[in-house]
């Protein structure tokens, strides 16, 4: 008797390759996607029915020079349906709404405050997400969420979140999807960064690199192989919690002097505030050093001795071919970031140095939290997410 597993499993396939297709050459019509990806018309066509009826699609005429009706193509659904991605920081709630083909509207784009405890930020979220679904008129397909710090993905849960703390211990994504009943994925900061690198990025056609970002903790994402590095339970690329001065300042997960205690842009903007005589955030003291009313040198000296320690560190164990930094303590000055890679390359072996390509990040981070509910919904994340 034949299992029914084996037909599921390559429609399933043959639906992978047509979203693949839309998603990397654009609109096509039926006959050109049977051309590409080698599935017979009649199997095109039904697949194409299918993703039309779940909205995964939308159809449309091409102009054509010839006469007659205008070919009718399909494209990743951009106008039809919507998906929400959020970006959660120690500041702000970011809101970006979005088509299937990762575009974001910036005229539908919110920013609010970070609420100081858990409830209200659950309360805040769903109301956001409400007004958002509401807004548009078209079916919201799913949400895509990023935080920042040690996200176990095995255990579905945050264990610490630098400046956040009032996620620690929380299951934020199942809390989400219970109360909004939608499909729902939540993903580390870093690796927001690295799908949207991933997606629109330099890194398209990469399968070795890694994304080291300093905004609030030190987190970093790799891709290896052509796949990303997870480890166990999800938690590899904890860089921001090597222990480099044991008797430094007691950092958000408990040690002393963790390399994120030192080199990010939380601990400049701590070190600026100390040196003020006021609280100041890194964008105020990005400001202050640019109108000449704050002198950093010996705090900038010190974040690119110590983050230049650790992205050595990736280059020689990891021997990535790009290497992207994430932070906005580089603009403090216009030689900071060139300064940064020549210290790492005095610290790197030579020919690994040599093999890599260290840049700044250039993506949003709200297009790395759109990119992955669009990945989750056509199946396509290489890592468990939550």
């Amino acid at each position: 008797m034949r299992s029914n597993a084996m037909p599921s499993l390559l429609r399933q396939m043959n639906e992978k390759k047509v979203v693949s297709a839309l998603q990397t050459r654009g609109s096509m019509s039926r006959a050109e996607l049977s051309q590409h990806t080698g599935i017979s018309f009649p199997t095109i066509s039904k697949i194409a029915t299918e993703l039309l009826e779940a909205n995964i699609v939308e159809e449309n005429g091409r102009d054509t020079v010839a006469l007659g009706r205008p070919a009718k193509v399909l494209s990743i659904a951009r106008e039809t349906v919507q998906v929400i991605g959020i970006t959660i920081t120690p500041d702000y709630c970011g809101f970006a709404v979005a088509g299937l083909d990762g575009d974001i509207r910036e005229r539908h784009s919110i920013s609010i405050s970070t609420p100081d405890s858990y409830e209200d930020l659950l309360n805040v979220i769903c109301r956001t997400v409400e007004e958002l679904v509401e807004l548009r008129g078209v079916p919201t397909l799913g949400l895509g969420v990023s935080v920042p710090g040690v996200l176990n993905y095995s255990e579905r849960r945050i264990d610490v979140s630098p400046g956040i703390h009032q996620l620690d211990g929380h299951c934020l994504g199942e809390d989400l999807r219970q109360r909004l009943q939608m499909e729902l994925i939540i993903v580390q900061s870093m690796h927001a960064i690295y799908l949207a690198e991933r997606t629109h990025g330099l890194a398209v056609e990469s399968d070795d690199f890694v994304v080291v970002g300093i905004p609030g903790g030190l987190g970093m994402a790799v891709r290896s192989g052509g796949r990303m590095l997870q480890g166990h339970h999800g938690l590899a690329g904890e860089l921001g919690h090597i222990v480099l001065d044991p008797q430094g300042e007691v950092c958000g997960c408990g040690k002393r002097g963790c390399l994120e205690t030192i080199a990010t842009d939380m601990a400049m903007a701590a070190a600026a505030s100390r040196k003020f005589g006021s609280p100041l955030e890194i964008d105020q003291v990005i400001d202050l050093v640019a109108a000449g009313e704050l002198n950093l040198d010996n705090e900038i000296d010190r974040l690119l001795q110590y983050l230049s320690i650790g992205l050595s560190i990736v280059i020689n164990l990891l021997n990535p071919k790009f290497l992207f930094v994430y932070g906005r303590s580089f603009d403090l000055g216009d030689d900071v970031f060139s300064r940064l890679v020549e210290r790492t390359r005095a610290l790197s072996l030579d020919p690994l140095f040599l093999d890599c390509t260290i840049v700044r990040v250039e993506r949003k981070i709200q297009e790395g939290t759109v990119s992955a509910i669009i990945h989750h919904l056509s199946d396509q994340l290489e890592f468990d997410v939550m």
